[in-house]
């Protein structure tokens, strides 16, 4: 085989197992994040955000920073539950949220409890 056939062939050989690799890492995980807000707009620190894989049963808590944001790393696609807790507030749950191997953006709203 002339050597330039075998530099092709192993050219599109590495190429492929890059573009095979990148694919895999993309779908393997990702990240959510969003914003937590009360019902007039204002953000909301210090609340509880909870992530639940409904396939493991794993969950993954992180608190809103001063701005309302959270980020949760390292989600897997799938459905999970999605939780936000604050003292002072009603709690608020999604189900079955559908996280694909695009990273959402999510806005919340809390309403003052009572």
């Amino acid at each position: 085989m002339p050597r330039n056939e075998i530099l092709k062939a192993l050219g599109i050989a590495i190429l492929t197992t890059v573009l095979v690799l990148l694919v895999i890492a993309a779908q393997a995980a990702t990240y959510i994040s969003g914003t937590v807000k009360d019902q007039g707009g204002r953000p909301v620190k210090g609340a509880i955000v909870t992530l639940t894989d409904r396939q493991l049963g794993r969950a993954t808590s992180v608190y809103t920073g001063s701005d309302g944001s959270f980020k949760i790393l390292d989600v897997k696609p799938g459905p999970y539950d999605l939780r936000v807790r604050r003292v002072g507030y009603t709690d608020l749950e999604q189900s079955a949220v559908s996280i694909t191997g695009k990273t959402p953006e999510m806005k919340l709203h809390n309403e003052h409890s009572g």
